[in-house]
């Protein structure tokens, strides 16, 4: 992992030193700030984002320990997360894609927070020969959710710097989210000795995922630069 993070690094240096203005930075960056209005859109985009990520990484967490505790071997619970992960590469690319139509976006949108919701249930009810099956709806459907709150960040911003500012926002307050709520949902097993509290939560979480998306998509891009008088 060290190997391949270094890989990363040396290939962000070399983008950095090929995208070099040819006026040596001078140009001033624009100056940002948000209108009255614009807080609640980028709110309900880091909301979606949040959302998402704590699905996604208290699954990737707690997924194994789950299927473990219920008598499966090591070797199926990796070679099920590893599912969780591979299945979920067509619905991030395709996600993007389906986010740029506003018609199709306002069924598709909420539909992915209730289908993880359902896949929540399912598997806390499931037997070991569904368990193939219903780590693939999650999967592809907490993927697509992933893929789909990137793209609001990037739709929902009317130039550049506007995503940039909203782009640190929701991922800044996403990803800390993500990582406490992973925390709470190991902490909530901990205290009740059992995964149904947990996964009704995460279930919970999911359709709250659902509302906040039918909310985003309602709203106008923000545009952030300030522009002289």
């Amino acid at each position: 992992w060290a190997a391949l993070a270094a890989a990363a690094a040396l290939a962000m240096a070399a983008a950095a030193r090929g995208s070099g203005r040819s006026d040596g930075g001078a140009a001033a960056r624009p100056r940002l700030a948000v209108p009255r209005g614009a807080g609640r859109t980028i709110a309900l985009v880091t909301a979606v984002f949040s959302l998402q990520a704590l699905l996604y990484f208290a699954v990737t967490a707690w997924l194994p320990r789950l299927v473990i505790d219920r008598g499966e071997s090591t070797t199926t619970a990796g070679a099920l997360l590893a599912w969780f992960s591979l299945i979920g590469l067509l619905p991030t690319l395709v996600t993007p894609i389906l986010a740029r139509r506003p018609r199709v976006l306002a069924w598709f949108g909420p539909a992915i927070g209730v289908s993880v919701a359902a896949g929540q249930v399912w598997l806390l009810v499931a037997d070991p020969a569904q368990y193939v099956w219903v780590v693939g709806l999650l999967g592809v459907f907490q993927s697509a959710a992933f893929a789909l709150g990137i793209s609001l960040i990037v739709s929902l911003s009317a130039n550049p710097p506007s995503a940039g500012l909203v782009s640190a926002v929701a991922q800044g307050v996403g990803f800390a989210v993500a990582g406490v709520g992973s925390l709470l949902i190991g902490l909530l097993h901990d205290a009740t000795g059992a995964w149904i509290a947990s996964f009704t939560v995460m279930a919970g979480v999911a359709l709250s995922l659902s509302l906040a998306i039918w909310a985003v998509t309602r709203r106008s891009p923000v545009d952030l630069v300030v522009r002289a008088p």
